[in-house]
């Protein structure tokens, strides 16, 4: 046993020297993959063209990826060595410089990234989804998949894939959406929440897409964009509207703060019904000439015929600041805060099913069963009602542990809490209910800014890109900060491996 051991080992067998050949083979493709793969990553995930009007070292003209390995071997003596003795060799010649294999990793890394991040929402569990949809430059609409989900304790939202389309309606964008999941084995059961904007096919509540994404998954609450919301058209105003929607942009912001930012934004509104002077001054100070018309004469228009219980109308006068102020100013103050009440209603209720959790060390003992109740019934399979009031009231006394007892903690704070201490077999429900609160979708502004590096991807000089291509080459881009943390060693193993098996070996 010993002898098979001993000759079991390379340097004992009769083929060593071959062995040795074929290992060192390995790692010179292994070698030339590694910056390979370096370039694919710069270029894509910076939304850079690869390609140009050649593919000839030395050239000018042959573009990004080429290019890049050139200026790397001029600081690089390996590379530099390897396109000296096999570039512009044409077909046949094995050298991992061509189109094909940039073309190959390209395919193999996103595809990478996007199994990566289906793994992610596979292990969050719940998530909440967001679509919208915009033409790209060679007219073909695009339809952008974006999916938030809790992750080390935190709220993330991710970019899976832009799907082409061929029409706009409700059952045809659910087809779409459904297929999607099925084909990468996520669980529709799961979604516990969508945001769209507000189209009618898309948050119309009887035939619009979150309709019939309800009726796969009656979890999945429907959460207008908080973003789109917010584009409602006086200086300081909309200043104060601005600033409100900048902040709901952030793809990590909770339901809860957004629910506060929308009641102070209201709030903030109706004060400015009673500051009509100060608002008139300011105008004036910008434009000191201007000044009213005269006072305007308003008449009430009605048949001449009077009946016996009425009397002869009189005519109102209104001056001209009393007509601009009953006509103009009040009514875009009442239409701005009546829109912005009921577009934030939906987040008030899905808030105020959540909210006891931030009051746990100030609520009332019966108030807090009924709300435990309450929320349990409402995610019936996924929370039990009697562990999830035992939990609040565990918590309740084990936040007391800590020096601010009288401190209320966000939803997002319990939730890390739970996650920093390791408290997930503890309180289970608890952790379960907060985590489905924070996947839900407040905005699909991430969806908006992808169309962006779409505009990037596939611009003017790139419109024949096959959809294959501008798929992984969006989310590589879109993606980018998972791109770097990816590792791709067995991918450049098993390439180098299959290449080293074509080489003639020596005798």
């Amino acid at each position: 046993m010993m002898k098979y051991v001993s000759r079991s080992k390379t340097i004992a067998r009769v083929d060593n020297g071959l062995i040795f050949q074929y290992n060192a083979e390995i790692n010179y493709w292994k070698n030339v993959l590694k910056r390979i793969a370096a370039v694919v990553k710069f270029l894509a995930s910076r939304g850079l063209g690869f390609r140009g009007d050649n593919e000839i070292l030395g050239s000018q003209n042959n573009g990004n990826y080429l290019g890049c390995l050139e200026l790397i071997s001029e600081f690089d003596p390996f590379l530099a060595d390897h396109i000296q003795n096999y570039g512009n060799r044409g077909k046949g010649s094995t050298s991992y410089l061509s189109a094909n294999i940039c073309n190959e990793f390209i395919n193999i890394m996103g595809e990478n990234v996007l199994t990566t991040i289906i793994s992610e929402i596979k292990a969050a569990k719940y998530y909440s989804i967001s679509v919208n949809s915009t033409p790209d430059l060679s007219h073909v609409d695009q339809l952008t998949f974006i999916v938030r989900f809790v992750k080390d304790g935190k709220p993330i939202e991710r970019f899976l894939q832009f799907l082409l389309i061929e029409e706009h309606k409700a059952q045809y964008i659910a087809d779409t959406v459904l297929n999607f999941l099925k084909d990468h084995k996520i669980p529709i059961k799961n979604c516990r929440g969508q945001s769209y904007d507000n189209a009618a096919n898309m948050a119309g509540k009887y035939s619009g897409l979150q309709a019939r994404i309800k009726e796969q998954c009656k979890f999945a609450i429907f959460v207008p964009c908080a973003a789109h919301s917010l584009n409602l058209t006086w200086n300081d105003l909309l200043g104060a509207i601005n600033k409100t929607s900048l902040s709901l942009q952030n793809n990590t912001i909770t339901m809860d703060v957004a629910t506060k930012l929308l009641a102070s934004l209201s709030e903030y509104i109706s004060n400015a019904r009673n500051n009509f002077d100060q608002y008139e001054s300011a105008a004036k100070e910008i434009n000191p000439n201007s000044d009213y018309k005269d006072k305007f004469q308003r008449k009430r228009i009605r048949s001449t015929r009077i009946t016996f219980l009425e009397n002869p109308s009189e005519t109102v006068q209104l001056s001209g600041k009393e007509k601009f102020y009953v006509e103009t100013f009040l009514p875009i103050i009442d239409t701005l805060n009546t829109h912005l009440m009921q577009r934030s209603e939906s987040y008030k209720e899905i808030n105020e099913r959540f909210s006891f959790f931030t009051q746990l060390q100030t609520i009332e003992p019966n108030h807090l069963k009924k709300k435990c109740k309450e929320l349990a019934d409402f995610y019936c399979e996924d929370i039990n009602t009697n562990e999830l009031n035992s939990e609040c009231f565990h918590l309740r006394e084990y936040l007391k542990t800590f020096k601010n007892e009288s401190m209320d903690l966000s939803i997002l704070d319990i939730h890390s809490l739970i996650k920093a201490d390791k408290l997930a077999e503890t309180f289970p429900n608890v952790e379960v209910a907060t985590r489905i609160f924070l996947c839900l979708m407040i905005i699909d502004c991430s969806g908006e800014r992808s169309f962006s590096q779409l505009k990037r991807i596939k611009n003017e000089l790139r419109t024949t890109m096959l959809q294959e291509r501008l798929t992984n080459l969006s989310i590589m881009c879109i993606e980018s900060d998972l791109l770097q943390k990816l590792d791709f060693e067995d991918i450049i193993e098993d390439f180098a491996q299959q290449k080293s098996r074509k080489k003639s070996l020596l005798t």
